[in-house]
């Protein structure tokens, strides 16, 4: 079956994203987090670590249902997802990568007000949110990846997202391609999770430092789960165009060049912050008068008449004020007779 124009643009993107090389930024973002991350594994004792990505199995059971993604994405069922076209299932994955982005922003802004401590705390959460994400990103492309022979599957993506080192990344792709096929080899260990491992230490020892922590956190938990929507929206439409026949085996990666999307990444930052900030804005106006107006149903009438009536009275004063005012202006500032002439 010949490939559309649309998906002949996305076989060439996911191209790109497999030859995708370290950029300037991602380069001086690795020579900080480098030392930081050494500083974060000391004291982050590496059996807590352990236990919380060990713990990340519990992050599906609060998942929604496959009937309610259906519901709430106007879709039959996820065979016809499947079906095509694959329009649709990026623009039901963009609305998952939107509210995954704005929701680790807020985890940021929470996590970092609070130094180390709100860190660690908030740190499962932030791993749970980057899990359901991947999980709902899954099921816009039909794959419903909730049974226990998935976990590794969606530690592989999770892992995949935090990795640059070339090499690492062909050998997750190539063990995501047997976990889709079901051909997992006798043997193989567990997922690695050492990409993860590094990310979070490198970005915990960064958030905690005072006064700079909690805009980092921010920064840095958005673009934790930009790459992570990034990485599962790849995989996961890859693999539908093979199993829907439009491609065999796997796309070859473009020749390696560097990924310089920071400013880009900065960006979509600054625009979500603003879309955030508007909303907040708007819901902290509109809330405490939706909440007057309940409240003042449930006042005694002569109470709820008075207050309209002073109101009213309180305008008319207004008005009378500054039309006193207007009057009063145009006497100070008229201007005098003119001089008699000659």
């Amino acid at each position: 079956m010949g490939l559309t124009a649309y998906e002949r643009r996305q076989v060439g993107a996911i191209a790109a994203w497999k030859g995708e090389t370290q950029g300037w930024g991602a380069r001086a973002v690795a020579r900080v987090r480098r030392p930081l991350a050494r500083l974060g594994e000391s004291l982050i004792p590496d059996a807590a670590l352990r236990k919380v990505l060990d713990g990340l199995d519990a992050a599906l059971e609060a998942e929604p249902r496959v009937a309610a993604f259906l519901a709430e994405s106007g879709v039959e069922s996820l065979e016809a997802l499947k079906l095509g076209p694959l329009e649709r299932c990026d623009r039901l994955a963009d609305r998952v990568g939107v509210r995954a982005e704005r929701l680790a922003m807020g985890m940021g802004a929470v996590a970092g007000a609070g130094g180390l401590i709100t860190e660690l705390a908030g740190l499962p959460l932030l791993l749970a949110a980057a899990l359901r994400a991947i999980h709902r990103t899954g099921l816009c492309y039909g794959y419903n990846l909730d049974g226990p022979a998935d976990r590794s599957y969606l530690l592989g993506v999770l892992e995949l997202s935090t990795v640059d080192d070339p090499d690492v990344r062909v050998r997750i792709r190539e063990r995501l391609a047997r976990l889709a096929r079901g051909r997992e080899r006798p043997g193989d260990p567990p997922v690695g999770l050492d990409g993860l491992e590094g990310c979070v230490a490198g970005d915990l020892a960064l958030e905690a430092v005072p006064f700079v922590g909690d805009p980092v956190a921010i920064v840095l938990d958005y673009m934790m789960m930009r790459r992570v929507d990034r990485t599962a929206r790849m995989v996961f439409r890859e693999r539908w165009l093979r199993d829907a026949g439009r491609i065999e085996g796997e796309i070859a990666p473009a020749p390696p060049h560097p990924r310089d999307d920071a400013l880009r990444a900065f960006g979509d930052l600054a625009g979500q912050a603003a879309y955030v900030t508007g909303f907040g804005l708007a819901f902290g106006v509109v809330l405490p008068l939706a909440a007057a107006r309940r409240a003042s149903r449930r006042l005694p009438d002569p109470v709820v008449r008075g207050a309209r009536e002073g109101a009213l009275a309180a305008s008319r004063a207004a008005d009378d004020l500054r039309a006193g005012w207007s009057d009063a202006r145009e006497i100070l500032w008229a201007p005098g007779p003119e001089p008699a002439a000659g």
